[in-house]
Protein backbone atom coordinates (compact mmCIF):
# COMPACT_ATOMS: atom_id res chain seq x y z
CA UNK A 1 0.00 0.00 0.00
CA UNK A 2 2.85 2.60 0.79
CA UNK A 3 4.23 1.99 -3.07
CA UNK A 4 0.48 2.66 -4.12
CA UNK A 5 -0.48 5.63 -2.03
CA UNK A 6 2.78 7.03 -3.21
CA UNK A 7 2.20 7.18 -6.51
CA UNK A 8 -1.42 7.80 -6.07
CA UNK A 9 -0.48 10.98 -4.14
CA UNK A 10 1.36 12.31 -6.34
CA UNK A 11 -1.25 12.38 -8.75
CA UNK A 12 -4.35 13.49 -6.74
CA UNK A 13 -2.77 15.17 -3.30
CA UNK A 14 -1.07 13.98 -0.38
CA UNK A 15 -3.93 15.27 2.08
CA UNK A 16 -6.76 12.91 0.80
CA UNK A 17 -4.41 9.88 0.84
CA UNK A 18 -3.45 10.62 4.67
CA UNK A 19 -6.99 11.30 5.48
CA UNK A 20 -8.53 8.73 4.31
CA UNK A 21 -5.93 5.89 5.50
CA UNK A 22 -6.53 7.47 8.84
CA UNK A 23 -10.29 6.96 8.16
CA UNK A 24 -9.65 3.40 7.14
CA UNK A 25 -7.30 2.64 10.27
CA UNK A 26 -9.77 4.17 12.62
CA UNK A 27 -12.86 2.46 11.33
CA UNK A 28 -10.99 -1.26 11.67
CA UNK A 29 -10.29 -0.36 15.02
CA UNK A 30 -14.07 -0.07 15.70
CA UNK A 31 -14.37 -3.16 14.12
CA UNK A 32 -11.81 -5.15 15.81
CA UNK A 33 -14.15 -4.82 18.55
CA UNK A 34 -17.39 -6.73 17.35
CA UNK A 35 -14.44 -8.98 15.28
CA UNK A 36 -16.55 -12.67 16.47
CA UNK A 37 -13.53 -14.68 15.14
CA UNK A 38 -9.45 -14.32 15.60
CA UNK A 39 -9.37 -15.12 11.61
CA UNK A 40 -11.82 -12.25 10.94
CA UNK A 41 -9.33 -10.32 13.56
CA UNK A 42 -6.52 -11.35 11.42
CA UNK A 43 -8.03 -10.25 7.78
CA UNK A 44 -9.23 -6.64 9.94
CA UNK A 45 -5.35 -6.35 10.96
CA UNK A 46 -4.19 -6.88 6.77
CA UNK A 47 -6.93 -4.28 5.98
CA UNK A 48 -4.95 -1.98 8.87
CA UNK A 49 -1.75 -2.51 7.90
CA UNK A 50 -2.52 -1.20 3.87
CA UNK A 51 -4.10 2.07 5.73
CA UNK A 52 -0.72 2.18 7.79
CA UNK A 53 0.87 1.60 5.03
CA UNK A 54 -0.49 4.52 2.75
CA UNK A 55 -0.27 6.91 5.81
CA UNK A 56 3.58 5.80 7.03
CA UNK A 57 4.79 6.65 3.65
CA UNK A 58 2.70 9.22 2.18
CA UNK A 59 2.72 11.56 5.64
CA UNK A 60 6.34 11.88 5.06
CA UNK A 61 6.36 13.25 2.51
CA UNK A 62 3.71 15.75 3.32
CA UNK A 63 5.87 16.72 6.02
CA UNK A 64 8.93 17.55 3.43
CA UNK A 65 6.53 19.16 1.30
CA UNK A 66 5.11 21.72 3.75
CA UNK A 67 8.58 21.95 5.69
CA UNK A 68 9.25 25.85 6.00
CA UNK A 69 12.61 26.09 4.65
CA UNK A 70 14.67 23.70 3.35
CA UNK A 71 18.05 24.70 4.62
CA UNK A 72 16.58 23.85 8.30
CA UNK A 73 15.19 20.66 7.12
CA UNK A 74 16.77 18.41 9.83
CA UNK A 75 15.73 20.48 12.54
CA UNK A 76 12.53 20.71 11.18
CA UNK A 77 12.00 16.87 10.32
CA UNK A 78 13.39 16.24 14.03
CA UNK A 79 10.54 18.51 15.81
CA UNK A 80 8.07 16.67 13.56
CA UNK A 81 9.31 13.45 14.50
CA UNK A 82 9.22 14.00 18.32
CA UNK A 83 5.73 15.49 17.71
CA UNK A 84 4.88 12.13 16.17
CA UNK A 85 6.49 10.81 19.07
CA UNK A 86 5.52 12.43 22.20
CA UNK A 87 2.19 11.24 21.89
CA UNK A 88 3.68 7.64 22.46
CA UNK A 89 5.37 8.73 25.16
CA UNK A 90 2.19 10.44 27.03
CA UNK A 91 -0.41 7.82 25.89
CA UNK A 92 -0.07 5.39 28.79
CA UNK A 93 -0.10 8.04 31.89
CA UNK A 94 -3.60 8.40 30.01
CA UNK A 95 -4.76 5.18 28.69
CA UNK A 96 -3.67 3.55 32.17
CA UNK A 97 -6.33 5.31 34.45
CA UNK A 98 -8.80 5.21 31.80
CA UNK A 99 -8.32 1.34 31.36
CA UNK A 100 -8.43 0.92 35.05
CA UNK A 101 -11.59 2.89 35.27
CA UNK A 102 -13.46 1.08 32.76
CA UNK A 103 -12.25 -2.11 33.59
CA UNK A 104 -13.87 -1.53 37.12
CA UNK A 105 -16.96 -0.96 35.21
CA UNK A 106 -16.91 -4.49 33.61
CA UNK A 107 -14.60 -6.65 31.65
CA UNK A 108 -13.07 -5.55 29.51
CA UNK A 109 -14.62 -2.25 29.09
CA UNK A 110 -11.20 -0.66 29.42
CA UNK A 111 -10.49 -2.27 26.35
CA UNK A 112 -13.35 -1.42 24.78
CA UNK A 113 -12.65 2.40 26.42
CA UNK A 114 -9.22 2.81 24.56
CA UNK A 115 -10.65 1.44 21.18
CA UNK A 116 -13.63 4.07 20.74
CA UNK A 117 -10.91 6.95 22.07
CA UNK A 118 -8.66 5.40 19.37
CA UNK A 119 -10.94 5.38 16.98
CA UNK A 120 -11.97 9.10 17.68
CA UNK A 121 -8.61 10.31 17.68
CA UNK A 122 -8.04 8.93 14.04
CA UNK A 123 -11.26 10.41 12.98
CA UNK A 124 -9.94 13.99 14.47
CA UNK A 125 -6.49 13.51 12.95
CA UNK A 126 -8.10 12.22 9.55
CA UNK A 127 -10.22 15.84 9.20
CA UNK A 128 -7.07 18.10 11.00
CA UNK A 129 -4.42 17.01 8.31
CA UNK A 130 -7.26 19.12 5.84
CA UNK A 131 -6.05 22.66 7.99
CA UNK A 132 -2.26 21.99 6.85
CA UNK A 133 -1.17 24.66 4.46
CA UNK A 134 1.27 24.39 1.58
CA UNK A 135 4.42 26.01 2.34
Amino acid sequence: SAFLAGWLSDRIGRRAIVSAATLVMGAMILVFLTAPSFSLMLALGVVFGIGYGAFTSVDWALAVDVLPSRAAAAKDLGIWGISATLPQVVAPLVGGPVLDAFNRIGPNQGYIALNVIGAVYFVVGSLTIWKIRAR
